[in-house]
């Protein structure tokens, strides 16, 4: 493999806080709560699953942590103009992520976390036929493997005031593999940054607000290039409705519009521009007694202003999912299930491809098609 040189502008089409590999532009899920109630956890000052979403909510919890995995099964493909069939991506179907937090009580009113999660995370694979136009002279820019795995370990500090919770903490991003082929040449690369981030949250009787706000970062891959991730806010309320059933209503924005880069020098041709994108998320629990309690969420993410790439097909999303937890005495028991399904996307350009970038250009139309399923499990303990 080469290793990255003077290549690339900023990838941002590769990212992935999302749940899914071939989904850009969406939150990713950090826990199996937010699996189960789909992402809207933001003000959830009674679940161990949120902190890793709103640091702050620590203030509202003594020591404890939670370990866990999620498992996802992705399916995309590409109906090129003309054609009947379905051409499948032949990306590895299944792929798994950590899910870790821990929370250590320092004095009455301090608290300390730190999680261990994949935000990012991004591979997709084309057969040869499934672009028609790049073949020939043009066949040494067909986009034939595209991976991105981004890790965040992040330390937090929480300071309760009263019935505030304040969350000022890093995020240490670290590019484990990169990885930008086509028929013509092979990359790859790695790298590490730092990012902050900051959160609040607050309880007022039945009612939990929350926010948070995590830093843009240009994270440097191969020492001669970046991968931009954007900024990130979320808002939520958390409603305690009656004794057994709760409701959470948030919304997310990533800032994606900011990152653009210079004309591509060489390579593979990459995606340079993107557009905000917003996500809306509804998340209910239903406690049925003996220490159970069912869960469930649906969400809508709007990606409908990004540019398209095949490197990553970004499309709008829905979003359904279930879970329940089962705690016993001080430890939690959590599984959850989530469906993504990607509104189908068709692309429709007038101008032949020419040079050495074919995005904007007819090399990729066609319609593109997916579903996304995430599975998780965690147990988790709580210290009084």
């Amino acid at each position: 493999m080469r290793r990255l040189g003077p290549v690339f502008g900023p990838l941002a089409m590769l990212l992935l806080p999302g749940a899914v590999h071939a989904a850009a532009y969406a939150p990713a899920p950090l826990s199996i709560l937010g699996v189960s109630e789909g992402g809207a956890v933001v003000a959830n000052t009674g679940s161990l699953g949120a902190l890793a979403y709103n640091p702050a909510l620590m203030a509202f919890h003594k020591s404890g942590y939670e370990i866990g995995v999620l498992g996802l099964y992705l399916h995309t493909s590409v109906q090129p103009p003309g054609q009947s069939q379905r051409i499948p991506a032949v990306t590895a179907h299944w792929a798994t992520r950590p899910d870790a937090f821990i929370n250590a009580e320092l004095t009455d009113n301090t608290r300390f976390g730190l999680s261990l999660n994949e935000p990012y995370d991004s591979s997709i694979a084309w057969p040869a036929n499934a672009f028609p136009a790049l073949s020939g002279t043009n066949a040494g820019l067909a986009p034939t493997y595209t991976e991105l795995q981004v890790y965040d370990a992040s330390p937090n500090l929480t300071y309760r005031i009263g019935d505030v919770g304040i969350n000022v903490g890093a995020d240490y991003y670290y590019a484990r593999d990169f990885a930008a082929n086509t028929p013509a040449m092979a990359v790859d690369g790695s790298g590490s940054r730092f990012g902050g981030n900051v959160g609040v949250a607050t309880r007022i009787g039945p009612v939990g607000l929350g926010a948070t706000f995590r830093s843009a970062v240009n994270l440097p891959i191969g020492g001669a290039t970046s991968v931009h991730l954007p900024w990130q806010m979320a808002f939520g309320v958390h409603g305690t409705i009656t004794k057994r059933l709760g409701m959470e209503v948030d919304f997310t924005r990533s800032g994606w519009s900011g990152f653009t880069s210079p004309a591509t020098t060489a390579g593979p041709a990459m995606l340079t521009s993107a557009g905000n994108v917003n996500g809306y998320h509804l998340g209910f629990r239903y406690g049925l007694g003996e220490g159970v309690a069912l869960r469930a969420g649906l969400g809508y993410n709007d990606v409908s202003p990004a540019p398209f790439s095949a490197r990553l097909p970004a499309a709008s999303q829905e979003v359904a999912s279930l879970g329940a937890t089962q705690r016993m005495g001080p430890w939690t028991l959590s599984a959850g299930y989530q469906y993504i399904h990607f509104n189908p996307r068709t692309v429709n350009a007038a101008t032949a491809p020419a040079g050495s970038n074919p995005n904007g250009s007819s090399a990729y139309d066609g319609t593109y098609r997916g579903s996304a399923q995430l599975f998780g499990l965690s147990f988790s303990r709580r210290f009084s």
